[in-house]
């Protein structure tokens, strides 16, 4: 997991998080996008698991289809980072389904993927190193979670799953009064004072020093403003998710920068450049001072994406 940038989450991160006894059925791993194939090829060829469906979520035919068919399952994806669904299956000699995987590849990053879930208490995950919950207070103390995108057939569904565990939603359409403050014009990253984090004790912690690369600085901004809805002439105050997805180079994974782009985050890019070049073999070496010195640029720019999560 630390080496692809894997995280789990979905129901199984909030039962952890949680310590509650409900059981799960599926396993939810979010992927980085470079590393997705791999992932899915060690859990086929060394885990015994067996791939019986693949959806294309970004495929535009598809997404059609799903337009049409409001309540199929695979609609929950269509407005998040994701780009592929692997759904995987480990049966026993009788052909009785012993646990069920669905990896789901990023579009740009595996944190991406979880800021777009369809509410902030599935926003829990597990990495190689340490477990965090982005909205502990909202998810485990008060119980609810502010929704993130308008009402349909799949999220509806979805929603009184988590209702009949404990957990309502509100949004998108309320009044800023009933929005919590942490999703009003604030500046958040993951690991800040208000997520909680769980250091897993194994020996991955001596090794990374407890540093979790996998999650490393992403961040993003939340913001209010007013948007006019034209179907019904009223003006709703909304919360809005705001980041930037930034890949480079020399950087092993992409992570979820807010706007402005300023420099602390550039120097931590460079800082993550250093450490990745450390890592790196001869061949790699002189190949990225060739690639270099024939663009005669001293840093590769960051590749961004903007991006903004509407309640």
């Amino acid at each position: 997991m630390v080496a692809t940038g894997t995280i789990i989450s979905g129901a199984l991160a909030l039962k952890f998080m949680g310590r509650y006894e409900w059981p799960v059925d599926e396993l939810d791993l979010y992927v980085q996008p470079e590393y997705a194939d791999q992932v899915n090829n060690w859990l086929c060829f060394e885990a015994g698991y067996r791939t019986t469906d693949i959806t294309n979520v970004r495929d535009f035919e598809r997404s059609l289809i799903l337009q049409a068919n409001a309540v199929s399952y695979e609609r929950l994806y269509e407005l998040s980072d994701a780009h592929q669904v692997y759904f995987l299956r480990l049966e026993d000699d009788a052909g009785n389904v012993l646990q069920k995987i669905k990896v789901v590849k990023a579009f740009h990053s595996s944190i991406a993927l979880l800021l777009n879930s369809h509410s902030t208490y599935l926003m829990n995950f597990i990495t190689g190193v340490a477990a965090y919950s982005l909205f502990p207070k909202l998810t485990f103390i008060e119980y609810y979670g502010v929704g993130n995108i308008n009402e349909d057939a799949a999220t509806t569904g979805d929603r009184q799953h988590y209702k009949a565990l404990g957990f309502e939603t509100i949004g998108p359409h309320v009044p800023t009064t009933a929005l919590p403050d942490i999703v009003k014009n604030r500046h958040r990253y993951v690991g800040d004072k208000d997520t909680w984090r769980l250091w897993l004790d194994h020996s991955t912690l001596r090794t990374y020093s407890l540093f979790d690369e996998t999650i490393g600085v992403n961040n993003w901004m939340h913001y209010l403003r007013n948007k006019r809805y034209p179907n019904s002439g009223v003006t709703h105050p909304v919360s809005r998710m705001h980041y930037r997805a930034v890949a480079d180079i020399c950087l092993r994974f992409t992570y979820t920068i807010a706007v402005p782009f300023d420099e602390d985050v550039q120097s931590w890019i460079d800082y993550m450049r250093i450490m990745e070049v450390r890592r790196m073999d001869r061949a790699t070496l002189t190949w990225l001072f060739r690639f270099f010195k024939l663009a005669r640029f001293r840093h590769p720019p960051p590749i961004t994406h903007r991006n903004e999560w509407s309640l």
